[in-house]
């Protein structure tokens, strides 16, 4: 295994974290594999490739795929899952969290499982943590519960803003989000975040969001291809969908050079709702796949193009394909 994904900075000396590379997938397989045969307990957290997701013994999964749930995030399933890991837990050496992709909620599930198997006496009576980790949940649920309305959409490229909608700080979710961090370093913050509300890192982190901001606000497209309905954004703003909400209910995203874990950049979409009901995901993605195999997501709310790789359709491509189900 790998000895720098070690928590070395914390009393868990039989904890582990990773991040899955995609680009490498049977570097990634022999890994977990090794893994078993060391005794690992292998939690996965948002596994979303089938082969690797099999490998692990528990696959946190509950908004990707074809059996999603909108109703759930990662880090609520992993609290209902909590019991069973206590079970598991003493039959293995060692324990090792993977993940596709390091977010809020996939990192705040690692770091909740991590919590109760490191201390059997831990419990979330700490209402403070209770309510960071009901808002981590809300800001990652897919879809929403009020009816679509442009006229309630804030302005996301306010410099005041410091929150997301639901209550996050910016900081933290650009901390998340940073693919140059390891995913080590996320643990630690969600740790200290979790406990204390805040994190080292988060005013450098915080300044970043808002420089960038003030960026994209200059560079960022917005097309509407059918008022009310149907909008197009081209941006590398984290906020794009948000954005998009403000004028239409489904929103087709376009980050040019998004930076995936092999370092090449290109094309990413983003396909969603604001809620359930406005278009067929499933029968767009599955239009998709056609052209462009690896697109995924929760059919009832959001896709993506691969994560693995920049996609080669083109904005006329997604555009006129999800037009067609408008």
């Amino acid at each position: 295994m790998q000895k720098n994904i070690k928590l070395t900075d914390m009393p868990i000396p039989k904890f582990e974290y990773m991040q899955l590379d995609l680009t490498q997938r049977e570097r990634m397989l022999d890994m977990l594999k090794t893994a078993q045969h060391e005794e690992y307990l292998i939690v996965g957290v948002e596994v979303t490739d089938v082969q690797c997701g099999n490998t692990c013994h528990i696959n946190v999964d509950p908004q990707h795929g074809f059996a999603t749930n909108n109703d759930i995030t990662s880090v609520e399933l992993m609290y209902r899952y909590i019991d069973k890991l206590k079970a598991m837990f003493p039959m293995f050496e060692n324990i090792l969290f993977v993940t596709v992709k390091p977010d809020v909620d996939s990192i705040s599930a690692m770091v909740l499982a991590s919590m109760y198997l490191s201390d059997p006496g831990f419990s979330l009576n700490d209402g403070d943590m209770m309510l960071r980790l009901i808002t981590i949940a809300n800001s990652d649920r897919h879809g929403d519960n009020e009816p679509w309305d442009k006229h309630k959409r804030i302005n996301y490229f306010n410099e005041r803003n410091l929150y997301s909608r639901h209550g996050l700080p910016i900081g933290l979710l650009a901390a998340m989000g940073d693919i140059r961090e390891s995913i080590l370093n996320k643990v630690s913050w969600m740790f200290s975040y979790l406990n204390t509300g805040t994190f080292d890192k988060i005013d450098k982190y915080t300044s970043m969001v808002l420089r960038k901001n003030e960026v994209n606000s200059k560079s960022t497209d917005i097309d509407i291809v059918i008022d009310g309905k149907l909008v197009f954004i081209e941006s590398n703003y984290r906020g794009a969908l948000g954005l998009g909400y403000r004028y239409a209910p489904v929103v087709i995203a376009k980050n040019p050079s998004y930076v995936f874990s092999n370092n090449i950049s290109g094309p990413k979409y983003t396909i969603a709702q604001f809620n359930n009901g406005h278009i067929d995901l499933e029968k767009i993605m599955n239009t998709l796949n056609e052209k462009e195999p690896g697109w995924g997501g929760d059919v009832k709310s959001i896709l993506g193009s691969p994560q693995d790789r920049p996609s080669k359709l083109t904005s006329k491509d997604v555009c006129d394909i999800v037009q067609n189900e408008v």
